[in-house]
């Protein structure tokens, strides 16, 4: 119930995380909220098989499912399934409600698969998905340079990176 209301913090998380608890033995109305950060502890940690087994436990009906689906994309990416990471991304922004900024990541991370399988156009489809007003939008038009290059498309590409280099700009990126 605290970490729904503020983060504990990650010496918090680490703490718990190292006494190498059961999720069985923690009772079942924090059982998420331990398995999530046990799952992303040891995603950080680079054990991804563990990571992903974790964040497959993690029942439909918890708060951190949506986060626990993002990172099931991110694993299927690494490993080299980007067929699942799309449609793990796929869902996490069919369900996000709210949560804008894993729309957006969901989104770049979309585009970032597309332009990896030399989709240019349809990762500029998902570039063009960041809104103006976020602040992955810079990083967004940057990378969209790129596919828009590889398309030929060297106006495209040069107007991104006019508006990144612009004055407006300048202390954002």
């Amino acid at each position: 119930n605290i970490d729904n209301k503020v983060n504990l913090g990650q010496a918090f998380l680490l703490a718990i995380q190292n006494k190498n608890l059961k999720l069985s033995k923690i009772s079942p109305n924090t059982r998420d909220y331990f398995g999530f950060y046990r799952a992303k502890f040891l995603f950080e940690k680079g054990n991804i098989t563990q990571a992903k087994a974790v964040f497959k436990s993690i029942p439909a009906k918890s708060i951190y499912y949506l986060r626990s689906i993002f990172y099931l994309g991110v694993i299927a990416h690494i490993q080299g399934k980007n067929r699942s990471a799309v449609e793990y991304f796929f869902e996490t922004i069919a369900k996000a409600g709210g949560h804008r900024n894993l729309v957006e990541q969901s989104n770049l991370n979309i585009a970032r698969i597309y332009y990896a399988e030399k989709m240019f156009e349809k990762s500029i489809e998902y570039y063009a998905k960041i809104p103006r007003n976020s602040e992955n939008w810079l990083t967004s038009l940057l990378e969209a340079s790129w596919a828009f290059l590889l398309l030929k498309k060297a106006n495209n590409s040069l107007g991104n990176i006019h508006t990144l280099k612009s004055p407006f700009f300048s202390q954002r990126f």
